[in-house]
């Protein structure tokens, strides 16, 4: 039986809160710094990690830092919030298109997947406040539509992108579950965001002040408002990496070798020079690419996820 270890890194000491399971170790420290000897390049099968927003100041840093610990073959997953408030007119009465949807790259710089017709400048003062003095002590508070980009830069290749609505107030077509969220979402906007806000505005200057002051009573509106607010979040998820080779900076290229002979006289010679070409490929090849753990590693997951050999063959 397949049993992984699972290697947790956080800046603070995690709580005992509940019962741990055997496999799962927790680190403290910087992962971009960290000297645990576990975190070394090519190390790991997966990097998971979600709602960095408010704790992370270099995306691009970081994102690169999680791509050369993981190994080839290897995943990288995210998920985080762009905390652009939306608003949705009372004329759309469906909710259908807001439901979790794959979505592209391309789509998401050009702004022309069929929910953005939903997505409308935030009138909520709190809001561009808020981003305004977090990105004076850069912090990018809608990074969640930034990752994937970013995911491409650093070398990730199929690189499949989710988003999920977040309802950040209560109106009647939700489901029982985004009720539920929103109802969390709610006590979070008048216990945690004047608190956040006043925080975000420490340290930016004297200017600020009253800036600060102003978007902790819009945040206060907001909340007041929130029954049939119609406003919600966008939940962006995720990258990944199968193939492995474009961590490498040279060139490579797929060769069919081809000898040709007249006479059978030849044939020994001929055919013995074929398999030294072809050996010194494969060694080459074995050094660069797919070893016997990555194939082990993509016949695990076919196995797990195509058990009958459907897109197999």
């Amino acid at each position: 039986m397949f049993s992984p270890t699972i290697l947790g890194a956080d800046l603070s000491p995690v709580p005992q809160v509940r019962q741990k399971l055997a496999s799962i170790q927790y680190v403290q420290g910087n992962i971009m710094n960290i000297s645990d000897a576990r975190f070394e390049q090519d190390s790991f099968d997966l990097i998971f990690s979600r709602l960095l927003v408010l704790g992370m100041s270099n995306w691009k840093v970081y994102i690169e830092r999680c791509v050369s610990l993981t190994r080839p073959g290897g995943w990288v997953e995210m998920h985080d919030f762009s905390n652009a408030v939306h608003h949705i007119p009372t004329h759309f009465s469906s909710l259908e298109r807001l439901r979790p949807h794959s979505i592209s790259i391309s789509e998401i710089a050009n702004s022309s997947h069929p929910t953005d017709s939903y997505q409308n400048p935030s009138p909520w003062l709190w809001e561009t406040t808020f981003g305004k003095l977090l990105a004076l002590k850069d912090v990018d508070l809608y990074c969640g539509t930034k990752i994937p980009s970013l995911f491409a830069e650093a070398g990730l290749i199929d690189i499949r992108i989710k988003r999920y609505m977040i309802p950040y107030s209560r109106w009647g077509e939700l489901t029982d579950a985004e009720r539920a969220f929103a109802d969390y979402l709610q006590t979070f906007a008048r216990d945690v965001m004047p608190v956040a806000i006043r925080k975000a505005g420490e340290n930016v200057g004297l200017a600020h002040a009253q800036e600060v002051e102003e978007a902790v009573k819009d945040v206060r509106r907001y909340y007041e408002s929130f029954e049939g607010g119609r406003n919600f979040l966008w939940l962006t998820t995720r990258g990944g990496n199968v193939l492995g080779m474009e961590r490498y900076g040279e060139s490579f290229m797929m060769y069919q070798s081809y000898l040709s002979w007249s006479e059978a006289k030849d044939d020994e010679l001929f055919i013995g020079l074929g398999k030294v070409l072809t050996n010194g490929i494969q060694e080459f090849a074995n050094e660069k690419a797919y070893g016997k753990e990555e194939v082990a590693f993509m016949e695990a997951v076919a196995e797990s996820y195509d058990p009958e050999a459907f897109t197999r063959g």
